[in-house]
């Protein structure tokens, strides 16, 4: 299983994704988050694969998250 976290200021843009995403075999969508603290919360917590990430986040730079 590839485990996926969504990262975008935009909960309208981050649950179509999840939506589309969590259907997908093999694929588990294990958080989305709006912000750079909140991902770095849920990927301390988590044991993730993959990080779908905005790089221009409201309240901070995904670069800078990277």
């Amino acid at each position: 299983m590839i485990r996926l976290l969504l990262v975008d200021s935009y909960a309208s843009i981050r649950q179509p994704f999840a939506l589309v995403l969590s259907q997908q075999p093999g694929l588990v969508v294990a958080g989305d988050v709006s912000s750079p603290a909140e991902a770095l919360r849920l990927a301390a917590l988590e044991e993730l694969d993959l990080v779908l990430l905005d790089i221009e986040l409201v309240d901070g730079d995904g670069v800078d998250l990277i």
